[in-house]
């Protein structure tokens, strides 16, 4: 889908018809900003929480992308200072690598930052082709317009968006 992006809200690069269907379809989207030109996808980064239980058909459209590609997954996790993973979070972790094993990925954690600010600096930094996260609910919209998480992810209008459903993750 193409990102028009709402004129009334400057920082929304999601219209409203896409962002009115994450969380709702059971398919992945590509959220294409407008005026984006392709270029090859060397590097998806993959921001998470680690709070899922990963499997391989979830994440099987991130997979078909890279692998088409050749590209590189960097994960990307966003906490805390003082605070660690968790076991299940190591757990899922593991899963993960596993998962996106042949493909080459890394895995980068971002401490004491925002999460807008946290992505916005990783997706420059590293130069990213595209973006993916994982839509955990279904009132996405509602969390996009309430300086949410999701929101602050997809606020990066130079970068495609590829949005997985939580559900496919069972």
């Amino acid at each position: 889908m193409g990102t028009k992006g709402a004129s009334t809200f400057k920082e929304m690069t999601l219209g409203s018809n896409t962002a009115s269907l994450i969380g709702v379809v059971n398919c992945p989207i590509i959220a294409v900003p407008k005026q984006k030109i392709y270029v090859t996808i060397k590097e998806i980064g993959l921001s998470t929480d680690l709070d899922l239980t990963f499997t391989a058909h979830g994440l099987d459209p991130l997979l078909r992308v890279a692998t088409a590609n050749k590209s590189k997954v960097s994960i990307l996790h966003i906490m805390d200072r003082d605070k660690q993973l968790t076991a299940k979070q190591h757990e899922a972790l593991e899963v993960l690598n596993s998962i996106l094993n042949p493909l080459q990925s890394d895995f980068f954690t971002l401490t004491d930052i925002g999460v807008s600010s946290g992505v916005h600096a990783f997706v420059e930094s590293r130069k990213l082709d595209m973006l993916c996260v994982i839509a955990k609910e279904q009132d996405f919209l509602k969390r996009i317009l309430n300086q949410s998480y999701s929101k602050s992810i997809s606020n990066h209008s130079n970068v495609p968006l590829l949005i997985l459903n939580i559900k496919n993750f069972n």
